[in-house]
């Protein structure tokens, strides 16, 4: 009856929900492009419409079975708890470094700069709007939701009701206005004058490309449709989120379509003033559309604080030591919101210049280089969404190997293996044609001597994207070494070793790691261990099966203690590295690699060691029975058998901690005799 009364989301409003998340200012801002793509064709441009969403639908029948095994505490990670869920280290680390370090600063870049150029047009100011006036303008929207949305989340709430709510009505006016214009006895406005830029001489000489560019600008109109997975288990029927989604997305994509139709019937794809638009209203419908643009900067703000407090806890935000003390007060998420802010003020020195150098698609109806910052902004937002997508493309190949190894439970569709693999096939091609053609345009500027001279707004778009892959994967290596090494925590299973009665640190061996240690072919040392601990991290060989195996003439690990330096870190990685150089792999009894031995026994299943409850229970049921006299006998009797020497440690442990007080009872009554 609780579980009843919780889930309160029926499936319209579920699908209101997704609708909500998605539609935005993406086909205002994106129409243009998608005419240049495809030289005005509207067929070529509905086909790319097509392929897109064909990918989104089908990364939608995946969702749900990835989501059904991510932990609790990973699903507020979004994208990145899936791809924690189901790849590598190094591919969780890649996601979160790209989210914080590429796809917000980005964004919170290229999002003001399209509001400042439809308010712009509706003012009629595109002309003046010169590159560092946008800049400044730019940046100062930024610092304040940033600012704002640190301050005061009520704020940010407000402000986001407020931008729901106009955002629909420029929305429903660029659906319906084309059709009127039509139904007024005008003809369709004409695209001839629409053709692909002078300067993308890759789809200039392979026109029909023209509808796979169009994929990445439509998904950057769809990105956050995947917000709609953190209502599952708020739904009153959580099975039907697939539905949920799927239903949700083709009725944005009416939308989108009827806009995009409607608007290149209209004026060319462009929201312009007209006879059946009188100034006034065409100037408040673009101060909406600047609202809506501004909307998406608002969530931005507020997903940023709380994502740059989660990186600085972890310990895998740059810079981010002098705020891990602060993480620790109520006002964390300020603290959390300066750094950001010092974080996006960076990007965006950085970004400026690039902007200003980047090669121009747009007319000359703008100021000075305000074209090349909005070109740059274009590209910019199809990449950075191609790769959001290309993340959930990673984690549903992640879940599709998961099918295999069964490591993850999960709730199963039938509809997933082909939906998975669908949905890769088509952002693989996707990113690989729009990598190509950035590739072609500058050999070919290269090779060209009128193109030559221009030759560095060619540069740009490759030393971008290389420049976000360089980053990504270099922070992603130096972050997954960080946490593989000993006495890290990470987020990975962790083995916990305590080398012997004189060594104290606890060594957390991350599996991952483990492959590295290449073991040279002597007689091994194994160190003891001194006790199992309560959550059975690791179990392993005791003394007295390290006395059986080991002949007296070889040295404990005792020498290995000896030169440990002082500092625990060191110590730990000082003890592994000694621990499996002395060859723990080529013992008789330890055949298999240390990270299978070590796998073995977290899964509690080293040499047919029970699990620690009824281990603890077995020992100490022999204690009570045992006397003192019969428990060399019992240690005696444990040599024979393999698997019986690891029980026999328990016994052998509480003899040399009880020891003291057995003597002291018998020696109590010779005192009273």
């Amino acid at each position: 009856m609780n579980s009843t009364l919780k889930k309160k989301i029926g499936f319209l409003s579920g699908v209101i929900f997704v609708v909500g998340s998605t539609i935005g200012s993406g086909m205002f801002v994106k129409n243009k492009s998608l005419l240049e793509y495809n030289n005005g064709d509207l067929v070529s441009i509905l086909i790319g419409f097509g392929i897109a969403i064909l990918g989104i639908i089908a990364l939608a029948f995946t969702l749900k079975e990835i989501i059904s095994g991510v932990k609790h505490e990973d699903q507020a990670q979004g994208i990145t708890g899936w791809v924690k869920t189901y790849n590598s280290k190094f591919t969780y680390n890649a996601a979160n470094i790209f989210m914080a370090y590429i796809y917000l600063p980005v964004n919170f870049y290229i999002m003001p700069m399209y509001a400042i150029d439809q308010f712009a047009s509706g003012l009629g100011l595109s002309a003046h709007i010169n590159w560092w006036i946008a800049s400044l303008i730019s940046l100062g929207i930024m610092c304040y939701f940033v600012l704002l949305c640190g301050a005061s989340s009520k704020m940010t709430l407000l402000h986001n009701w407020i931008f729901l709510a106009l955002k629909f009505l420029p929305v429903i006016a660029a659906m319906v206005i084309g059709f009127i214009w039509i139904a007024m006895g005008n003809n369709p406005a004409s695209t001839d004058s629409i053709t692909v830029s002078e300067k993308d001489h890759f789809l200039k000489a392979i026109p029909t490309f023209g509808i796979l560019m169009c994929v990445p600008a439509i998904f950057f109109a769809y990105d956050g449709f995947y917000l709609g997975t953190s209502i599952t288990h708020e739904l009153k029927e959580p099975k039907k989120i697939t539905s949920v989604m799927v239903v949700g997305i083709l009725f944005v994509s009416l939308v989108y379509i009827t806009m995009s139709v409607s608007l290149i019937l209209y004026n060319a794809g462009a929201f312009d003033k007209s006879e059946i638009m009188p100034e006034g209203l065409y100037k408040t419908f673009q101060v909406l559309i600047t609202m809506s643009i501004l909307s998406v900067v608002n969530g931005y703000a507020l997903y940023g604080s709380e994502n740059y407090r989660d990186l600085i806890k972890n310990k895998c935000a740059i810079g981010g030591k002098k705020f891990l003390p602060l993480m620790e007060k109520e006002n964390s998420k300020k603290y959390a919101m300066f750094y950001s802010l010092f974080l996006y003020i960076i990007i965006y020195i950085i970004l400026t210049p690039i902007g200003y150098f980047y090669l121009s698609t747009y007319d000359e109806g703008y100021g000075d280089h305000f074209g090349n910052i909005l070109t740059f902004s274009d590209e910019m937002g199809n990449w950075t969404s191609l790769i959001v997508f290309a993340l959930i493309a990673i984690a549903a190949y992640g879940c599709l190997k998961n099918r295999k190894t069964n490591k993850i439970q999960v709730e199963k569709d039938k509809k997933f293996p082909f939906a998975a693999i669908l949905s890769i096939l088509i952002i693989v091609v996707s990113f690989v044609v729009s990598f190509i053609r950035v590739v072609y345009n500058l050999i070919y500027a290269a090779c060209d001597q009128e193109e030559f001279e221009t030759l560095l707004e060619y540069i740009m778009p490759v030393f971008v994207l290389l420049l976000f892959v360089a980053l990504t994967l270099a922070l992603a290596a130096f972050y997954t070494s960080k946490n593989n090494s000993v006495g890290i925590v990470s987020n990975d299973e962790k083995v916990d070793v305590i080398a012997s009665s004189e060594f104290k640190p606890i060594v957390n061996i991350q599996l991952s790691k483990l492959d590295e240690f290449k073991p040279v072919v002597t007689t091994p040392i194994i160190p003891a261990v001194k006790e199992i601990d309560d959550n059975a991290t690791f179990t392993n060989t005791t003394n007295a099966f390290v006395q059986e195996q080991i002949p007296t003439s070889i040295p404990t690990a005792e020498p290995i203690v000896d030169s440990i330096p002082s500092d625990p870190e060191l110590q730990a990685a000082n003890l592994v590295d000694d621990y499996y150089n002395n060859n723990i792999a080529s013992h008789p009894i330890l055949k298999n690699s240390p990270k299978e031995i070590l796998s073995d026994v977290v899964n509690d299943d080293f040499y047919a060691v029970p699990k620690p409850k009824e281990k603890t229970k077995k020992v100490v049921s022999k204690q009570k029975n045992i006397k003192p006299a019969k428990k060399q006998a019992v240690n005696k009797k444990a040599k024979s058998v393999k698997k019986s020497a690891v029980k026999t440690s328990k016994p052998k442990v509480a003899k040399t901690t009880k020891k003291p007080v057995l003597k002291a009872k018998k020696s109590t009554p010779k005192k009273k005799k």
